[in-house]
């Protein structure tokens, strides 16, 4: 039975300033990233950079994981990233997790990730954008149309609301994640350049 995965997409817009930006914020979080067809074999043939740390192996450097989520022994079933990824997050309800800031600009219209719920089709997955500038909050919200069941399953592209962004500079975001009414898995966030193709 397929599970709801309501998504807010929010975007919380504080200062630009380095010394006051989103939380782990550094200097070298614009790095070039490398891209790939990862969703190719869902008929998605953009090019995808992955998130810092988003398949949950190694490190999670950067990453705020909220009381009981915790990186597990279980991959997606895809392995999307190699046989030998071995890890994804889970969520239990009520649980959150904030992501190591990435870089992104105008030109990055969309993400995607793998998701699994844990419980029978029951709850809500929350995710959110956060970043800062300007001294201003504002907020923005995208459904999704692929709901993910029990087992692994490739969301469909969600939307960034990269058109509030003004310096027309790449800016430092983080994503957050939580169960709401019941428990979830998470793997392999991948954010598409669209103009980097």
């Amino acid at each position: 039975m397929a599970a709801g995965l309501a998504v807010a997409v929010a975007a919380v817009l504080a200062s630009s300033a380095p010394a006051s930006a989103a939380p782990g914020w550094t200097p070298d979080v614009c790095v070039t990233p490398s891209f790939s067809q990862i969703f190719l074999p869902w008929k998605d043939s953009a090019l995808y950079t992955k998130s810092p740390g988003g398949d949950f192996e190694g490190t999670l450097q950067g990453w705020t994981l909220g009381p009981s989520a915790t990186v597990v022994n279980e991959n997606e079933s895809f392995y999307v990233g190699g046989r030998g990824d071995r890890s994804s997050l889970r969520l239990p309800a009520g649980a959150s997790a904030v992501s190591s800031p990435m870089c992104i600009d105008r030109s990055y219209p969309s993400f995607r990730f793998f998701a699994r719920n844990l419980s029978q089709g029951k709850g809500d997955l929350r995710v959110e954008i956060l970043w800062h500038q300007s001294g201003a909050t504002r907020t923005s919200k995208a459904g999704l149309d692929k709901k993910a069941g029990t087992g692994w399953t490739p969301v469909k592209s969600l939307k960034l609301p990269t058109g509030a962004l003004t310096t027309g500079r790449l800016e430092p975001v983080t994503f957050r994640f939580t169960a709401v009414g019941g428990a979830y898995q998470i793997d392999d966030l991948y954010v598409d350049p669209f103009m980097r193709r």
